[in-house]
């Protein structure tokens, strides 16, 4: 019995039957859509600046916008070998 693949997703329907109707296909646009929010949502929590608790938050959702950023930007997102 051979192995049946449907779509990019490569599945075996046998093993998931949903592969059938499409749920294990990938999404890129929409993956790099929700980063592309994210990181601006992160970067409107960096304002106002006139926290009285101190700046240490706007190092933080920096950071995190730079690496949502990166990976939103990178050609294959965080996959490898593909």
């Amino acid at each position: 019995m051979g192995r049946r693949e449907i779509g990019t997703g490569g599945v075996d329907p046998q093993e998931a039957p949903s592969a059938d109707w499409g749920w294990h296909g990938s999404f890129p646009r929409g993956l790099r859509i929700a980063g592309l929010v994210s990181v601006g949502i992160l970067v409107a929590l960096m304002w106002p600046r006139d926290q009285e608790l101190g700046q240490s938050h706007l190092i933080w959702l920096g950071l995190v916008a730079l690496v949502v950023l990166v990976g939103v930007a990178r050609p294959g997102g965080w996959r490898r070998g593909r």
